[in-house]
C-alpha cells in the first residue's frame, strides 16, 4: 500500500475567502494519495471540520489596512505577533510532519517552511507578486498619465508603506529563525496565481508561477434555498454579497432601501458576521440567508453588488454578470477600479484625498446613499455594454476548470519532489 503524502493547508483566517480557496483545492485532491490537515483560528475551526477536514488551532489572524499596519508596526507590537505566528507554524509542522505546506496569505509561511525545510506552495492574487509591480500589470485608466499616477501610488503603498511598515519587525523575527526578506512573503517553491491574465496580467510570468484561475469552493453550492423557485425570471434579480470579513449593516440597509417599491428582486448573502437581530421587517422582494450558493446566485442574477473581494469578482465574471462595487479597503478598491476600467460595472466609492486614512475609505463606503445604488442598478440594466463586457470573461475563467488546473500542477510538483529524492 502506497503511503499517502501529507499536505498542510495554512490559510490566513481573518475571513473565509482564503480558507475557501484552500478548501476548493483540498476537495479535488484524491484522498487515496493525500492526507490533508488545515491550521486555522478557533473561530473557523468548526467551519473547516464541517467541510470534512481535521484541524490544528491557530490564534486569531490579524488583518490590517496599509495605514493601520504602519501605525501598528511602529509600536513594535508586530514583533510579538509575528513571533507567535512563527512559533505556531513550527509547532504544527513538528506535530503533523507535512510533505508540503500550502499557504494563502499566511505572513510567516516563508519563515517557518524554510526553517523546517518543507516544500512550500502559496496561493496568491497577481497583485501580491513583485512581478506585477515590476511589469505593466496595473491598468486602471484609459488615460496614460492617470494610469501612471495610480501605478506610482500603488507602488508607494505596496513597496514603501506596507512592506516598510513590516520590514523591521519581520526581519527581527526572521533573523531569530531563518533569514527571510519581507519581500519574500510569496516567494514560494510554487506559486498558484488564483487569477486570469485577462483580468490581471503578469508579464513576464515567473517560471515557478502558474495561472490557475479563481478557486471557488463548491461547499456553499450543495444546498439551494427553497425560495429560489419563487423568483420571477421576468423581473431583474440583484444579488448582494456582504462577504465574510467585516460587518455590513449599512450596506445591507442602503441596498434594501434602494430596491424598495420597485420590480427588482434582491437576494442577499449576509455572511458570518452579520447581526441578524438588527434585520427588521423586509419588503416582499427581498430574500436573505447567512450563506447563499454564490455561483448559483451569480448565475441567476442580472447584477452582483459586493465590496470588491477578489472571489466575488471572479464569481460574477465567471457567469458574465456586471457588478456594482462598494469597496471598504484598498485591495477592494483596486478591484472596483479594475471592474470600472473593464467596463464590467460601476465603482460607487471612487478615490478621494482623504484615503491616506483607511478609516475614511470605510466611512465613504458606508455613506453610499440608496439613491446612488438605485441609479447604478438602473444604469447597468439600461446600458447593455456592461453585461457584454462581463460576458467576455466567461470562457477564460472556465478554461481553468475551477481548481482542477491547480490540482494538476500540485500533483506534478509532488511527483517532481519524489523524483529528486530518488536521484539522491
Amino acid at each position: 500500500m502506497i503511503k499517502r503524502k501529507k499536505i498542510l493547508f495554512l490559510p490566513h483566517s481573518d475571513g473565509l475567502a482564503h480558507i475557501t480557496r484552500c478548501l476548493a483545492i483540498a476537495d479535488l485532491l484524491p484522498k487515496s494519495k493525500y492526507h490533508i490537515r488545515f491550521a486555522v483560528s478557533m473561530d473557523k475551526r468548526n467551519f473547516v471540520r464541517k467541510a470534512g477536514y481535521g484541524t490544528y488551532t491557530l490564534a486569531p489572524s490579524t488583518s490590517f489596512d496599509v495605514a493601520e499596519e504602519y501605525k501598528f508596526a511602529q509600536k513594535n507590537e508586530y514583533l510579538d505577533l509575528l513571533s507567535n505566528y512563527v512559533q505556531e507554524d513550527l509547532s504544527i509542522i513538528d506535530k503533523y510532519k507535512p510533505d508540503v505546506v500550502i499557504s494563502d496569505k499566511r505572513t510567516t509561511a516563508c519563515i517557518s517552511t524554510r526553517i523546517k525545510k518543507v516544500p512550500w506552495i502559496t496561493i496568491a492574487n497577481s497583485i501580491y507578486l513583485k512581478e506585477f509591480w515590476k511589469g505593466n500589470g496595473l491598468d486602471l485608466s484609459e488615460k496614460k498619465l492617470l494610469n501612471q499616477f495610480y501605478y506610482f501610488i500603488g507602488w508607494i503603498f505596496v513597496n514603501f508603506i506596507s512592506r516598510q511598515a513590516m520590514k523591521v519587525p519581520f526581519h527581527k523575527v526572521s533573523d531569530q529563525y531563518a533569514k527571510a526578506s519581507v519581500y519574500a512573503q510569496y516567494d514560494a517553491d510554487l506559486k498558484l496565481v488564483a487569477d486570469v491574465p485577462e483580468y490581471n496580467s503578469l508579464s513576464p510570468l515567473p517560471s515557478d508561477a502558474y495561472f490557475v484561475g479563481p478557486l471557488l469552493w463548491k461547499g456553499f453550492e450543495k444546498k439551494e434555498p427553497a425560495w429560489f423557485k419563487d423568483l420571477n425570471k421576468n423581473k431583474p434579480i440583484i444579488y448582494l454579497s456582504l462577504g465574510g470579513t467585516i460587518y455590513n449593516q449599512d450596506m445591507f440597509n442602503n441596498t434594501v432601501e434602494a430596491i424598495t417599491d420597485s420590480d427588482y428582486q434582491l437576494i442577499v448573502s449576509l455572511g458570518p458576521n452579520f447581526n441578524k437581530r438588527k434585520i427588521g421587517k423586509l419588503p416582499k422582494n427581498v430574500w436573505v440567508e447567512t450563506y447563499l450558493p454564490g455561483q448559483r446566485a451569480c448565475e441567476i442574477s442580472d447584477i452582483v453588488i459586493h465590496h470588491g473581494g477578489h472571489g466575488t469578482v471572479m464569481q460574477a465574471l465567471k457567469y458574465g454578470k456586471p457588478c456594482i462595487v462598494i469597496p471598504h479597503n484598498y485591495g477592494q478598491w483596486y478591484n472596483a477600479k479594475r471592474i470600472e476600467r473593464l467596463k464590467c460595472g460601476i465603482n460607487l466609492n471612487p478615490i478621494k484625498p482623504t484615503w491616506v486614512n483607511p478609516n475614511s475609505l470605510l466611512k465613504d463606503a458606508l455613506d453610499v446613499k440608496p439613491s446612488e445604488i438605485r441609479f447604478a442598478i438602473e444604469k447597468i440594466l439600461k446600458h447593455n455594454k456592461y453585461r457584454k463586457n462581463a460576458q467576455k470573461f466567461k470562457k477564460a475563467i472556465r478554461s481553468y476548470r475551477n481548481g482542477n488546473r491547480a490540482v494538476d500542477i500540485i500533483e506534478h510538483f509532488m511527483e517532481s519532489l519524489d523524483n529528486k529524492k530518488r536521484k539522491k
